[in-house]
């Protein structure tokens, strides 16, 4: 009988050290192959030296105070932000796996004015080290007050309303910058002059895009500058650069104005002259269409009063592209661009 055939270099049988060149070579060949298919790797950099993270990791309630957080804390912070990019902070409700992610955070940041009402929800979800700012809270407040001749008119369930857009005045931007160099400091004492340097630097970005603002303002007849909106949402940019205001709905998109309040701002419109009237983004444009046919005003391009969006991801991006196209329209150059979601 045949013996059948055996292999000449069965692996059982082969050297200790013939197994572990084998083996090394197999490593090799699969390291090469990483390096061909990703490029070289710094394995090193993918772990902090600690072994682990220990940057601050942040909560945000708001996209523009997301960014705010980003701007000072750069590469300290990771900001999670509940409130993306494009959300409608007047409608926004955190889920049950909203509040969850809460869990990991060190620092809680809410716009504040009443904007977040379900703030008390996210307290109660929060420990004693883990504090909850409202960095709007220290920033001067505005109502609105029909008795203020900056007010051409307004929704009368508006009237005294505490207004929680603060952040369209570049100078309480500044401001919040220091409040939330504090916030973090309180977290991470030990990156206090970091913090600070930071919210210095940001404040004095601040100044100068309130400087390009008075000029690119100083374009339109001072009898144009009367700011008409969806809703009202600029009082605090127009009480800092000289605008007299009418907001068609109210503090909120969801607030829409009574028959007779559309037509107080119909006869306002038509008596004071406005040039032009502007929709907003995320708010409904029907009643700034129905005021266009009633009156003949010009309809401006789309700003954003709330949040930011995939064209405009800095508060920056937000106030140039608001301002170019309040300019636009008040000097008779509108179009009909609109910010993309």
């Amino acid at each position: 009988m045949k013996e059948p055939t055996r292999d000449p270099f069965p692996i059982a049988e082969s050297p200790p050290h013939v197994q572990s060149r084998r083996g090394l070579l197999a490593c090799l060949s699969l390291f090469t192959a990483a390096l061909v298919s990703y490029g070289p790797v710094d394995l090193m950099a993918q772990v902090p030296e600690s072994g682990e993270d220990n940057r601050i990791q942040v909560a945000s309630l708001h996209p523009i105070i997301g960014d705010l957080a980003r701007s000072i804390g750069k590469d300290a912070v990771v900001v999670t932000e509940l409130l993306p990019t494009g959300g409608n902070p007047h409608r926004f409700e955190p889920t049950a796996s909203d509040l969850r992610k809460l869990s990991i955070v060190d620092l809680v940041l809410a716009s504040g004015k009443r904007m977040e009402s379900y703030l008390p929800k996210v307290a109660a979800v929060l420990t004693k080290k883990q504090p909850l700012i409202e960095v709007g809270k220290r920033i001067p407040s505005l109502r609105v007050d029909t008795s203020n001749p900056m007010f051409i008119c307004c929704p009368s369930h508006a009237q005294g309303g505490l207004d929680p857009h603060w952040w369209h005045s570049p100078r309480h931007m500044g401001r919040a910058a220091r409040y939330v160099a504090e916030a973090l400091t309180d977290v991470a004492p030990d990156k206090k002059a970091m913090f600070e340097a930071n919210a210095k630097a940001y404040a004095k970005e601040m100044d100068e895009l309130s400087r390009w603002i008075k000029k690119e303002v100083g374009r339109i007849p001072r009898g144009d500058r009367k700011l008409a909106t969806a809703h009202l949402a600029y009082n605090y940019f127009c009480h800092e650069f000289g605008f007299r205001y009418l907001g068609i709905q109210g503090l909120s998109q969801s607030q829409n104005p009574t028959p007779s309040d559309l037509a107080a701002a119909v006869q306002s419109i038509k008596k004071q002259k406005v040039v032009a009237i502007f929709p907003e983004f995320l708010a409904n444009d029907k009643l700034i269409q129905m005021i266009h046919r009633e009156t003949g005003v010009t309809v401006g391009d789309t700003l954003i009063a709330d949040t930011l969006t995939a064209t405009s991801t800095t508060y920056e991006d937000m106030m140039r592209h608001n301002v170019n196209a309040i300019v636009r329209g008040l000097t008779q150059k509108s179009s009909t661009q609109k910010p993309s979601e």
